[in-house]
């Protein structure tokens, strides 16, 4: 069985608590689990904070991709990812019982 460790950071603005992240590393590459923002703080540079703070945190560690899952339906933040620099590399289809699915893109961004 494989350790899962996810580590999370709680997003801050004007001393007040406006969104968190979660990330795990896997492999030479950062997993971005989760990054929720709440409407208010969203339009104010802070997710390309977020998305600096990554790379920066890839860097000290020297992993070499971000990647992250999102669901195909959830444009706006499909929108937010290619503008940060993450492209498309997979259509992911998961079976949530009851004949359901969930159907996401993995995206990743490549490091130097």
């Amino acid at each position: 069985m494989s350790s899962l460790i996810l580590q999370s950071a709680l997003l801050k603005s004007e001393g007040k608590t406006v969104g968190y992240t979660a990330y795990e590393e896997i492999k030479g590459k950062i997993y971005l689990s989760k990054l929720y923002l709440l409407n208010k703080a969203r339009g104010q540079g802070l997710t390309s904070s977020v998305f600096r703070w990554y790379e920066e945190l890839a860097a000290q560690t020297k992993e070499k991709e971000i990647f992250l899952r999102v669901n195909q339906g959830n444009h706006q933040a499909i929108e937010v990812y290619k503008h940060e620099g993450f492209e498309i590399t997979e259509e992911l289809v998961s079976d949530i019982g009851q004949g359901f699915q969930m159907v996401d893109y993995k995206m990743k961004k490549a490091l130097a």
